[in-house]
């Protein structure tokens, strides 16, 4: 006789996937000279994070979703104890800067002793992959805080840096730049959509409506310069 057996219930299958590729992708990134450790879901990772931040130590942030749905942003606006400096959140509130108003905030989020980020791409041989609009997130990571938290999903893990631009030019830049219009209309830099946030579709569009204008991979760390990057995996579908 069969034991009765959901097999709609695909969850520890995933756990071990997870689990998995995770696997892989924090040994490539180790001996790429990048730290970063992996945590079954959001929950775990805020404890985590807060453990990782010391009161008193300022933190600068980048346009993230992840470190919204983590709750970090949110928690450490609670505990009152670090100096905060987010170009898109105020008063405990998401808020949209005027952009010259956002972009001196940038510059002094560049300046912190901890930044926290997401990361729109990890290959499994350890890269990271980004593609900013302003270059606010994607400057930070490379030079300027002390310390760089980059805190993902393990969605956002691909084969190589091929997948990675499609997976950010295919998806990944429409939808942030439907977000931005959509949720925020009146904060708008452009008054025209980029075609991607209206059809969904990279048609490799010019300026002034693109958005994919500073494409970052950082291979490895120095091995000669205090380790600045630390990456956190979650075991779970998270950000865009």
């Amino acid at each position: 006789m069969y034991s009765k057996v959901d097999e709609r219930d695909m969850s520890q299958e995933m756990i071990w996937y997870n689990e998995a590729i995770a696997g892989k992708c924090l040994a490539a990134l180790k001996r790429n000279g990048i730290d970063g450790f992996y945590v079954s879901n959001r929950d775990e990772a805020l404890l985590r994070l807060i453990e990782m931040i010391p009161p008193g130590k300022s933190v600068g942030f980048g346009d993230s979703v992840t470190m919204l749905q983590v709750g970090i942003v949110q928690e450490l606006e609670k505990r009152g104890t670090n100096e905060l400096i987010h170009p898109w959140r105020k008063n405990g509130k998401d808020y949209r800067y005027p952009i010259q108003e956002a972009i001196k905030i940038c510059k002094k989020a560049m300046l912190t002793d901890i930044y926290l980020t997401g990361t729109n791409a990890i290959t499994l041989d350890g890269k990271l992959f980004n593609i900013d609009a302003l270059g606010n997130r994607v400057a930070p990571m490379i030079f300027g805080p002390d310390k760089v938290i980059v805190v993902t999903g393990v969605n956002k893990i691909v084969r190589d840096i091929e997948e990675a631009t499609r997976r950010v030019k295919g998806f990944g830049a429409g939808v942030n730049s439907r977000r931005h219009t959509v949720k925020h209309p009146g904060a708008a830099v452009l008054k025209e959509y980029p075609p991607c946030s209206i059809t969904g579709v990279c048609v490799d569009c010019k300026p002034p409506l693109r958005v994919c204008i500073s494409t970052v991979i950082i291979e490895c760390e120095s091995r000669g310069l205090p380790k600045r990057l630390e990456i956190v995996l979650v075991g779970e579908t998270m950000g865009i």
